[in-house]
């Protein structure tokens, strides 16, 4: 299957997206997304592109949230503005994210959710970097590394973003 791009246009918003050079932006009713492929629903969420891209959206059609999820499959890689959040690791993603929306991430007790409450974007991480440290660690000395080697990489990266 043909992997699918996704990016924040620079000039656009945090609340819009363009996937496969259809603009999506919060608020638009979902009967006028028109993506290339299958996609599924179920009550008021539609699913697309395998389902590494998510809408939800109100009683009248209108989406109210939008959540990528990065790295399954790879088919999806998430802009936000002119950074690849799927290619930074989470540590400079958050950076990017505060000086951009102009306020400090909150994060959760376990440090795997990110919220920038203000701006109502939320992150999520798989696994923490403390987590990814430990499962390195354990794969080299269980000599098993070559086949986590994906894994680990994966797990310095964002898993999901959602814009609400």
């Amino acid at each position: 299957m043909e992997s699918l791009k996704q990016s924040y246009a620079e000039e656009c918003g945090y609340d819009t997206i363009t996937i496969e050079g259809t603009i999506i932006e919060l608020g638009d009713n979902i009967q006028n997304i028109k993506l290339n492929g299958e996609f599924g629903h179920y009550e008021h969420d539609y699913h697309f592109c395998d389902s590494c891209l998510h809408l939800a959206t109100d009683k009248k059609g209108n989406i109210k949230e939008i959540t990528c999820f990065c790295g399954v499959n790879d088919c999806l890689e998430v802009y936000f503005k002119q950074y690849n959040l799927s290619k930074l690791e989470v540590v400079d993603a958050v950076k990017v994210m505060n000086t951009i929306l102009e306020e400090e991430v909150v994060l959760t007790e376990n440090n795997s959710s990110y919220d920038w409450e203000k701006s109502e974007v939320y992150a999520w991480q798989e696994v923490t970097r403390e987590a990814a440290e430990e499962l390195l660690e354990e794969s080299i000395q269980e000599g098993i590394y070559q086949n986590m080697k994906e894994d680990i990489e994966r797990s310095k990266h964002f898993s999901s973003i959602t814009i609400r």
